[in-house]
């Protein structure tokens, strides 16, 4: 898979890798991987999608903020740090920043993992 999913169940949180070329079908089946992880309420998502190339139209970012809002089953607001390096990638994270900004999501686009680290508290 082009995602790799990694959850530190004691810091609560999922570190995730996206690697090489992303579509659609790579996130939807990625969005599948974390409902089926047993998580704490309160989770946090680290997303390095600095080595990723993503196939995405602005129609597919839609659908994943669409898809992302019926995941979620808590009362409880997760937070999700991504960053990367290119600005394709960095303008289609901050579409899905505001399409996710309200409600039970807290989404940020970092360009550097240390920002990110810092802004999620890991």
């Amino acid at each position: 898979m082009p995602i790799s999913i990694d959850y530190d169940r004691k810091e609560n949180v999922i570190y995730t890798k996206a690697e090489g070329v992303i579509k659609l079908d790579d996130i939807i089946s990625y969005f599948s991987s974390v409902a089926n992880l047993d998580l704490k309420k309160g989770y946090r998502v680290l997303a390095d999608y600095s080595d990723a190339i993503l196939k995405l139209s602005n129609e597919d970012i839609h659908e994943m903020a669409k898809r992302r809002k019926v995941m979620l089953d808590t009362d409880e607001k997760i937070s999700i740090a991504v960053f990367c390096k290119e600005d394709f990638v960095f303008g289609l994270g901050r579409m899905y920043e505001i399409l996710l900004g309200e409600g039970k999501y807290n989404v940020m686009i970092f360009r550097s993992q240390e920002e990110a680290r810092k802004w999620l508290g890991v």
